[in-house]
């Protein structure tokens, strides 16, 4: 049975969406803008996942109910403003407003009012929560690039890249658990529509927005099964697979798995062309290893893809010898081309490391 194309289309952003309804290919490609966004990351997540893990499987369903349930509440909230969830990080989300119209202050103050929104409904929800949680966000604007890059027939990622992802980055580690803080560009957006306090780097910490937008909910269209193609590729392969074998419920786990980290040091320099060209070699050695692409995102460093060894369908005994030998011939075949990159291994997966229903 095929995947139901409007459950598949949820684990994609709304802006390839978009960009399919509009008559453009999602193919490999290349576009600039002006946007707001918001980055939010969970607090001692990964303590938290260290003591439940303990338990063993109950302790796995526990963390991942719990980490449903904020990630679930925080899509609804960015939702709900009208932003798109482009990327998940892990434990946390990027979340985009894009510029209409060039007004880059309008969509930072819807950002801004997220931003603020989200940490209200953490700590109502926090209040009757068995496992209470924290977040600690970020809020950044200006000129972004939005990629998509790998192997339409296999596997592909759209990320979000440019100077403002990483100050939003920035910011969101300068925030305490339950706080805003936005970036230098991002206060300038916002100018006297909100109250903040001044920070060391730059930023600030918002404290209030003065006369807030009205909000427009995120539009959700129905995709067909045209469009299902097209988007197949963006979403992660074990997802494609359960849904196509008609299961949509998920359950925690207690899995080995084996992560390889890939960041190309001089990332700056290259063309897009350049960058598509290495993410296909990625994948290639990948394929030849078994390995998946299971995100390409950014941090405050730029971008690092991440590639995992033992995720269904694909689990071998032997899955961190592969991540080695993939390893080093990705190191290899990377140096052959002149390019610099920064590549780690690790193995995990014993009491002390669930995995999460999220995607």
């Amino acid at each position: 049975m095929p995947a139901p194309a409007d459950a598949l289309a949820s684990y994609v952003p709304s802006r390839l969406i978009e960009r399919l309804r509009a008559g453009r290919s999602c193919a490999p490609f290349v576009e600039r803008f002006p946007a707001a966004l918001l980055f939010a990351d969970i607090s001692g997540s990964v303590a938290l996942a260290d003591r439940l893990a303990k338990r063993g499987p109950a302790g796995a369903d526990e963390f991942s109910r719990a980490l449903n349930a904020y990630l679930g509440a925080v899509i609804d909230v960015v939702s709900a403003h009208g932003g798109d969830v482009v990327k998940f990080a892990g434990d946390g989300l990027f979340a985009l407003w894009p510029s209409a119209e060039n007004d880059l202050a309008a969509a930072t103050r819807l950002a801004a009012q997220c931003g603020l929104a989200v940490q209200h409904a953490l700590r109502v929800l926090g209040a009757g929560a068995a496992v209470p949680l924290s977040m600690s966000v970020g809020v950044g604007a200006g000129a972004v690039t939005g990629i998509a890059v790998g192997t339409p027939d296999a596997r592909m990622e759209y990320v979000i890249l440019g100077a403002p992802v990483m100050e939003a980055c920035h910011a969101e580690h300068a925030a305490l658990p339950g706080e805003v803080v936005l970036t230098a560009d991002a206060w300038r957006a916002l100018g006297d529509a909100c109250v903040a306090v001044p920070l060391e780097f730059g930023g600030a910490r918002l404290a209030a927005v003065r006369r807030p937008t009205a909000l427009q909910p995120l539009a959700m269209h129905p995709v067909d099964e045209h469009a299902l193609a097209a988007l197949r590729p963006f979403a992660p392969p074990a997802i494609v697979a359960r849904l196509t074998a008609g299961q949509d419920e998920w359950l925690a786990e207690l899995r080995h798995v084996t992560i390889l980290f890939l960041r190309l040091r001089d990332w700056r320099t290259l063309s897009f062309t350049q960058v598509q060209d290495l993410m296909a070699l990625a994948l290639r050695v990948m394929t030849r290893y078994q390995g998946t692409l299971a995100r390409l995102g950014t941090d405050e460093h730029g971008p690092v893809a991440q590639f995992v060894f033992g995720v269904p369908p694909l689990a071998h005994e032997d899955d961190p010898l592969r991540g080695v030998q993939a390893a080093l011939e990705l190191r290899a075949a990377l140096r052959t081309r002149g390019v610099r990159s920064a590549i780690g291994l690790a193995a995990c997966g014993d009491a002390s490391t669930p995995r999460s229903a999220m995607p």
